[in-house]
């Protein structure tokens, strides 16, 4: 059964839809709950409004579906880049996975306390998101799409 979902995910298209995106990359999300602690719900969101869940030109162009911008010397899961037409440089991975797992490494290693946490905790984040409400956007959005259903609970 592991073996069916992974080769599904990995051959069909992109997604049209926020359900289907959900869907697809689903596996992966949970897997690396499992591995990192990092909530599945937490990754699914982010990549739905960071990227329009894979929608946006550096997901297409470089399977990027985090917006993480790339600098000499991060410590992170790719060495490459391109170039966006405001000259942003944005991390580039050979498929979507590895953009997954370098999220959530980052993640991991820049905000330890969200690991094997409720989602409630990434409220009390501070110097990730641009925009003062990106939180709380980031949580309606989890309970909207009711996203929490697919994470583990640690208690």
């Amino acid at each position: 059964m592991i073996y069916y979902l992974l080769i599904i995910s990995l051959l069909t298209g992109e997604p049209e839809t926020q359900e289907e995106y959900i869907q697809k990359h689903l596996f992966i999300a949970k897997i690396l709950e499992i591995l990192t602690g990092i909530p599945t719900s937490l990754q699914l969101a982010q990549s739905l409004v960071e990227t329009g869940g894979g929608q946006s030109y550096i997901a297409k162009h470089s399977n990027n579906h985090f917006g993480i911008k790339y600098f000499p010397g991060a410590k992170s899961f790719t060495k490459t880049f391109i170039i966006d037409r405001r000259q942003v440089k944005w991390r580039s991975y050979v498929n979507t996975w590895h953009s997954y797992i370098d999220h959530a490494l980052f993640l991991c290693n820049h905000y330890p306390q969200l690991r094997y946490q409720s989602v409630t905790t990434c409220n009390q984040l501070k110097g990730y998101g641009a925009k003062a409400n990106y939180w709380p956007y980031i949580h309606s959005l989890i309970h909207r799409k009711k996203l929490n259903q697919y994470d583990t609970d640690w208690n």
